[in-house]
């Protein structure tokens, strides 16, 4: 990030500066192509292995891009021994994110796409909704980080 968000770093904050970026692959007989639906770093193994004519393993968690749902939740994480650890659900262009502190954010990424009006608290359902999904991704992350637990559960 380059001051967005007040810092000038990576892996400081997981606001989209943070959490968005664009993967490009290349070989002879690959079709240009542009996927649009929510991806996730974990579908380029995937994407690899389908484009070679092999199998994805089943254990694999990661969607071939262009096949996932266009309502898939989108889930990130940062983890830095100064900032602490946040994480966040993206669904439908909407951004819940969960600082171990205990502070929640959410916001409209159509109209809010530099995330700079913070909508935590005005839609009680949207904001329970997305912080249900986010939620078994914070208890699994806690039982192996015991040292930094989160706060305001």
């Amino acid at each position: 990030q380059l001051y967005e968000h007040g810092g000038f770093t990576h892996d400081v904050d997981i606001y989209t500066e943070e959490t968005s970026n664009i993967v490009a692959f290349w070989a002879n007989g690959l079709t240009p192509t542009e996927v649009l639906l929510p991806t996730t770093n974990e579908d380029v193994a995937s994407t690899i292995l389908n484009a070679l004519g092999l199998d994805v393993p089943p254990q694999m968690t990661g969607s071939v891009l262009g096949t996932s749902e266009s309502d898939r939740a989108v889930f990130s994480l940062t983890a830095d021994e100064y900032f602490g650890v946040s994480q966040s659900v993206e669904l439908n262009s909407q951004r819940l994110i969960f600082h171990w502190n205990g502070v929640r954010e959410m916001f409209n990424l159509v109209e809010d796409p530099t995330e700079t009006n913070d909508l935590f608290g005005e839609d009680s359902a949207l904001d329970e909704t997305l912080f249900s999904l986010l939620l078994p991704q914070i208890m699994e992350l806690d039982t192996i980080m015991p040292d930094h637990s989160p706060a305001g559960l």
